[in-house]
């Protein structure tokens, strides 16, 4: 091997060593889920907790490293809590007019065969009108439909599945959200697709992803880096805006409105606009098109 080949294969090793260095530090740390490679894994089916609450709480308090969260309706008027996970990492405890409830498994770090996560189930009157909190790093959350009350839900990587809401407000890195009836939502998420069917006021804030809604009924404020917005139908009471860098913009029905429009580089396309409108929507892309077949 001549010498400027050794040399070119000492200084790749030794950026692979680099790499490798700071992926271990990664992996002690354990605090990104991205850097764990998991197989075969599933949900523990080790009952750790059953209790029953009386229905006195202001806040729900739900926390998990790695884990799936449900939300039931509870057959009483009480509150129920079942996690399946490993004891010495999970608890239930009540301090005031909060309800924590954190469920955890073993950590799994780098290379995870047959590893298990946790699973939360809290079951909650369906007229319980106060605060659900959730803050998980890895897992699924789904809840059922609690028409009066606020959810505040912060995670990092999984999938978000809600039926109805009054209030919602979710921060997320990496998953989609589906929502079937939501009165009020404040939504950020970098990566995943957004499915609403109906919601009276939005802000969503969405690094990638497509978002698609099919009703608004009061409000909307969108920004979007990259993904399609689609709205089946807008009745809006209020001025609101849709701005993307990259992604077609598509409208359906609508109430009078203005449509104040701009893309640097698509085709804009508006069966009605209303000019004299009260109310304004602004529509603002950089490269893709804006289709308003009202």
């Amino acid at each position: 091997m001549s010498k400027s080949l050794r040399v070119t294969f000492i200084v790749i090793l030794s950026i692979l060593a680099a790499g490798l260095t700071a992926l271990f530090v990664l992996l002690i740390k354990n605090d990104n889920s991205f850097f764990i490679f998991n197989f075969l894994s599933k949900e523990s089916e080790e009952l750790i907790i059953d209790q029953t609450f009386e229905n006195v709480y202001d806040n729900l308090t739900i926390e998990s490293e790695e884990g799936n969260i449900y939300i039931k309706h509870s057959d009483t008027e009480d509150i129920k809590v079942k996690i399946f996970g490993k004891e010495e990492n999970s608890s239930v405890k009540a301090d005031g007019n909060t309800l924590y409830i954190k469920g955890d498994t073993e950590k799994c770090s780098f290379f995870c065969f047959n590893h298990e996560y946790a699973r939360i189930e809290v079951y909650i009157p369906i007229n319980y009108d106060k605060e659900i909190n959730i803050d998980t790093k890895t897992g699924d959350i789904k809840m059922e439909s609690f028409s009066s009350a606020l959810s505040n839900i912060n995670t990092s990587t999984g999938d978000i599945t809600i039926e109805e809401l009054k209030d919602l407000n979710i921060k997320t890195r990496t998953g989609d959200i589906k929502a079937k009836k939501i009165e009020n939502a404040d939504i950020k998420v970098t990566t995943g697709d957004i499915n609403i069917n109906e919601i009276s006021s939005v802000k969503i804030d969405s690094t990638t992803g497509d978002i698609n809604i099919k009703k608004v009924n009061y409000y909307l404020d969108i920004n979007s880096t990259t993904g399609d917005v689609e709205i089946k139908e807008i009745e809006l009471y209020q001025n609101s805006n849709i701005d993307t860098t990259t992604g077609d913009v598509e409208i359906g029905e609508t109430n009078e409105l203005y449509f104040n429009t701009s893309s640097s580089t698509g085709d804009i396309d508006i069966n009605n606009n209303n000019r004299t409108a009260e109310l304004e929507l602004k529509i603002k892309t950089t490269t893709g098109d804006i289709t308003i077949d009202n």
